[in-house]
């Protein structure tokens, strides 16, 4: 089992095009399950019948696509941010892909994965280590800690006036 890496995708750019980029990043895989948002429609090599896990690394950054049970977005004007996992890594990759596909929008990420103790924005990784509250007794204090990860993931520290955020579970309300 795979430490996640829990991944918020910040979007900003004119609404349509967001809009694009969102039905564009949806799949159907060819066990019939849909997916709202998955990395397969960008590079036709991840859409291979046969599972190659350096080839999706290589062009995903991740061991395999975003994990659909796990999706949100939180919406505010022309800003969306998608809130994902992925196994083991964060998609850094993916953000060039994106880029280039969408070159009139704005795509910043933030990731997070405690299990490894990392954390970062757009390729940097910075060790979270520091961000961990320890109790005297050498227990996580989950609550704070769970605090911090999500002002970090939502980019509260660095953009406050953020906080008016609606966070719906991504089922399809994108068309």
């Amino acid at each position: 089992m795979p430490n996640y890496s829990q991944n918020s995708l910040r979007i900003k750019g004119n609404k349509e095009v967001i809009k694009s980029f969102l039905h564009f990043s949806k799949y159907k895989r060819q066990d019939g399950q849909p997916l709202d948002f998955s990395f397969q429609p960008y590079h036709s090599k991840l859409r291979n019948d046969k599972y190659d896990r350096d080839v999706w690394e290589f062009l995903a950054g991740t061991k395999w696509d975003a994990n659909p049970s796990h999706l949100y977005t939180s919406v505010s004007g022309e800003d969306v941010t998608v809130f994902f996992e992925t196994a083991w890594t964060p998609p850094i990759p993916m953000m060039l892909t994106w880029k280039l596909k969408f070159p009139t929008l704005n795509f910043k990420i933030r990731y997070w994965d405690e299990g490894n103790c990392f954390k970062g924005e757009n390729g940097t990784m910075l060790d979270c280590e520091d961000d961990l509250k320890v109790d005297s007794d050498a227990e996580l204090m989950w609550e704070e800690n769970e605090k911090r990860k999500w002002t970090y993931l939502n980019f509260l520290d660095a953009d406050p006036m953020q906080e008016g955020y609606e966070v719906t579970e991504m089922k399809g309300q994108f068309g």
